[in-house]
């Protein structure tokens, strides 16, 4: 079984999921299958750019007949993949870190007891911050007390779908 896979959901935004791809790839993603994009039904012309991007760059690409709407297209990315880890990137989202799969996936490996992770998220075009400000010290561990599902990481074993 291979440690991550990074699924991304998209609908009528094929500029929003290329710039997000490719942040993918810059900052540690270096197998193209190890992405997963499903389109959730956007228009044919929009669909058929969505695919020649994610042929080009050698990803995976479904589409679905219907729109299922963020958690049914998730579910699906989760079972299309049997990695430890799955990564969730919102189609206008971008990874502007580097090493930033590597860094995610040694903490996961380093809190077992971790089942789901949200990370920062700022929007690129807006600068609009995401981020809960309500934090609480849990010894020398930030503590967010609300989640943000724009990009996040789940641990498979945490949540036995099939």
């Amino acid at each position: 079984m291979k440690k991550l896979a990074v699924g991304i959901i998209t609908y009528n935004r094929p500029n929003e999921l290329k710039r997000a791809l490719d942040s993918c790839f810059e900052n540690g993603i270096k197998n193209p299958e190890d992405i997963i994009v499903w389109d959730n039904h956007s228009k044919k012309t929009l669909s058929l750019k969505n695919e020649e991007i994610c042929n080009d760059l050698g990803v995976r690409y479904y589409f679905s007949s219907s729109n299922l709407g963020v958690a049914g297209g998730r579910n699906k990315i989760w079972d299309l993949d049997d990695s430890d880890y799955v990564f969730f990137l919102d189609d206008d989202a971008i990874i502007s870190s580097k090493d930033f799969f590597k860094n995610i996936v040694e903490y996961m490996e380093s809190n077992p007891i971790v089942g789901a992770a949200s990370v920062n998220i700022d929007e690129p075009e807006t600068g609009v911050d995401h981020n809960s400000k309500e934090r609480k010290q849990d010894g020398d561990k930030i503590v967010t007390l609300a989640y943000i599902g724009g990009a996040h990481i789940l641990r498979r074993h945490a949540y036995p779908m099939k």
